[in-house]
């Protein structure tokens, strides 16, 4: 499992974003959820098919019964077919991503959280992006699952080195389990 680590607008969804094309020019299958920034919130960005519909919408009212956070209110009915989507991803897929785990999964547990507990029970190479301050919450939620974090990437900027990165480790961890069935 890899973790990249970052502060808001430090590139993590921009590297992500770079690691799906080239996988997939490269005919690697990455399943899970991309988060893209538009100018009225957050969309979310389903893998493999790119379907992209609103998730967050920045706003300054709370209504009753919304999930709020910070300046974003979700809609429950997206990050309901989040996780829909991301526990629908199969045991065979090459690797996973979840852009991004964060304190509406770990501080309240609600969010992509049953997402990512199925994902976790997968033997597939997993990519999760995590703000600095919640890395120790997700690496104990990730040893609860019986899983290992085999490399962390911290405050990535959109390089060409952090996509490197995570590609040879999904590309590795792929070859990897393909071998061990052999």
């Amino acid at each position: 499992m890899l973790l990249l680590s970052g502060g808001r607008g430090r590139g993590k969804s921009t590297v992500l974003e770079r690691v799906f094309q080239e996988a997939a020019a490269a005919g690697i299958v990455l399943a899970g959820v991309l988060s893209r920034r538009v100018p009225s919130g957050i969309h979310a960005v389903l893998l493999p098919d790119q379907t992209e519909f609103p998730l967050a919408l920045y706003t300054i009212d709370s209504p009753a019964g919304e999930i709020t956070l910070g300046p974003y209110r979700f809609s429950r009915d997206a990050v309901t077919r989040v996780n829909a989507h991301l526990c629908g991803v199969p045991a065979n897929t090459d690797a996973a991503i979840v852009d991004e785990i964060g304190p509406l999964e770990l501080k309240r547990s609600g969010g992509f959280l049953p997402g990512l507990n199925h994902l976790l029970t997968l033997p597939i190479p997993l990519v999760v992006v995590i703000r600095p301050e919640l890395l120790t919450d997700l690496t104990q939620l990730i040893e609860r699952a019986g899983r290992r974090v085999a490399h962390k990437i911290a405050d990535p900027r959109p390089s060409k080195e952090a996509v490197r990165i995570i590609c040879d480790y999904i590309t590795s961890s792929e070859m990897f389990s393909r071998n061990d069935d052999l």
